[in-house]
């Protein structure tokens, strides 16, 4: 049976600066994956219900949903349906700020204070996994829920598979979400741990110097290649993360 989950919450955030029905679905369908808003084990709805959903074709949906195949993130079965695959053990979504302040029924900004284009060896960026002069943009921001400052993130994208990236301006959709609804991913990996805010983090997030905070670094992956490293960091108590053991495909 359909996931009630899948009907009710899909086409609620379409993704930003979709320029066609393919680009519309498929963003709206990899947003959902990746945020938790469909979770390992979940049907989607069958290709007739998500073409009356989002007023589309039958071969535009089958379209996106096979690309979606392609990439890893669902299965599609005869007679059972597309599942939505589990990439992990435990399964930790990759949630962005803006989704999680709105969730809550609360007004979300964000503020870009810095963003570079630069070359991995050079301009003082540093990603080990990536060669000597590889193109990246390096980028800090500061996430607020209403007036509070919850989330500092320093981001690194990887220009050689992400190109377009150069193009968004990132001022109206946070460079999160922004990846979120543009790039295919099949594979993430985080490292959590508590850290005490340094002076100017501290003074970026409003709080006393040493505050404890929590400290994720996540690494976003389509097929072994990095898309994009982030380290986020956010004063105890003032953003949650939640994740859970992946269901077994036989539950599906």
């Amino acid at each position: 049976m359909q996931s009630p989950r899948a009907r009710s919450r899909i086409g609620n955030n379409p993704p930003a600066n979709a320029h066609t029905l393919f680009d519309i679905i498929r963003g709206t369908l990899t947003q959902a994956i990746a945020s938790g808003e469909l979770k390992p084990g979940d049907k989607l709805p069958t290709e007739q219900q998500l073409a009356e959903e989002f007023g589309a074709s039958r071969p535009t949906v089958n379209k996106a949903v096979t690309s979606l195949a392609h990439d890893g993130l669902v299965i599609r079965r005869k007679r059972a349906g597309t599942v939505v695959l589990a990439q992990s053990a435990f399964w930790l979504p990759v949630l962005d700020a803006s989704r999680y302040v709105r969730d809550r029924g609360q007004s979300y900004r964000h503020e870009i204070l810095s963003r570079i284009e630069g070359r991995i060896g050079r301009d003082g960026l540093s990603w080990p996994e990536l060669g000597v002069g590889t193109p990246v943009i390096a980028m800090e921001c500061i996430h607020f829920c209403d007036a509070l400052p919850i989330q500092h993130e320093r981001r690194l994208i990887n220009l050689m598979t992400v190109p377009e990236a150069a193009e968004a301006s990132f001022d109206t959709t946070p460079p999160g979400l922004w990846l979120l609804g543009h790039v295919p991913w099949s594979a993430s990996e985080h490292r959590i741990g508590a850290i005490g805010a340094g002076e100017r983090l501290a003074a970026l997030l409003g709080v006393k110097k040493g505050t404890p905070c929590l400290g994720v670094h996540r690494v976003t992956r389509h097929r072994g290649t990095p898309l994009t490293a982030v380290t986020l960091t956010s004063p105890a108590g003032r953003f949650f993360l939640e994740g859970a053991d992946a269901p077994l495909d036989d539950k599906a």
